[in-house]
């Protein structure tokens, strides 16, 4: 039995920058993750391939179909990109929220992906290496490309660590320094809410586009507070810009309570 988890991905800022002729937005954000939250990809061998879902929540019952989710495309996808055969059971605990912005789907994928390659043992190039996942971005198109297949948060939430994440997905860019010590709290609502929408509603509304941060751009924060401040006075959010009213519930100890991703969830930076 192999146990992956899949963390909360938490977009500290998240700019949309521009649109492709193809009609993709282009992004600029600073992803980080946190396991306060996670969901969990379980994966038993079987004489055939199998999915169930383990959840109290029943909206979330409601809202994943179980022959046709990202846990169930991104292991059919592996097997066909290793020629291995599915003979395994997959069970997805579910606690992140559907459609709360926290990449929960697409971290659900990338961990189905890391516990499929444990479960097969397969080690690509550069596992045998011993690199830093940085490495996985430059060597393997093939790969990056079936991770990209799988949606625009999944690359992302298989490299797994701070980043930039531009272009429409695909461009990772790894930070040149860690962040400061910092906690988060993440602030879940009732509702889901789709990215799909918030895009068409974004392109719509003719809203203006925000700056290009890459990874060079950041000043090397000392402390959780500097980092609060610079975020605040230099990015946003470009979804809240769609939202009629703000977050209202912020914890007294938070630094900065901005919305993650597309929505719904909400996050606060908090010194730890």
């Amino acid at each position: 039995m192999i146990t992956e988890i899949a963390p909360a991905k938490v977009n500290l800022f998240l700019h949309v920058t521009g649109r492709r002729e193809d009609g993709y937005h282009l992004l600029s954000s600073l992803v980080v993750f946190d396991d306060s939250i996670c969901d969990y990809i379980t994966v038993t061998p079987s004489d055939e391939f199998g999915f169930s879902l383990k959840t109290d929540n029943e909206q979330t019952r409601d809202l994943i179909n179980p022959k046709d989710n990202l846990v169930v495309k991104a292991a059919q996808l592996l097997a066909d990109f290793t020629k291995k055969a599915p003979r395994f059971h997959i069970t997805l605990e579910k606690h992140l929220p559907v459609g709360g912005g926290v990449g929960g789907g697409s971290s659900d994928a990338a961990a189905t992906l890391k516990a499929l390659e444990r479960y097969w043992q397969f080690l690509r190039p550069h596992d045998k290496e011993h690199e830093k996942p940085a490495a996985i971005f430059a060597k393997d198109k093939a790969f990056d490309a079936l991770l990209l297949q799988l949606g625009a948060d999944v690359p992302v939430c298989y490299f797994g660590q701070p980043c930039i994440m531009r272009g429409i997905g695909e461009v990772i860019e790894p930070l040149p320094y860690e962040l400061p010590t910092y906690s988060l709290k993440l602030h879940q609502q009732s509702h889901a809410q789709s990215t799909l929408k918030m895009f068409k509603t974004f392109q719509q509304r003719g809203i203006s586009f925000d700056q290009d941060i890459q990874s060079q751009d950041l000043p090397q924060w000392n402390t959780a507070e500097d980092m609060a401040q610079w975020l605040a006075q230099n990015s946003v959010n470009s979804f809240e810009k769609l939202t009629q009213t703000p977050f209202e519930v912020a914890p007294k100890d938070s630094l900065l309570t901005r919305m993650s991703g597309s929505g719904s969830t909400y996050f606060s930076l908090v010194s730890r």
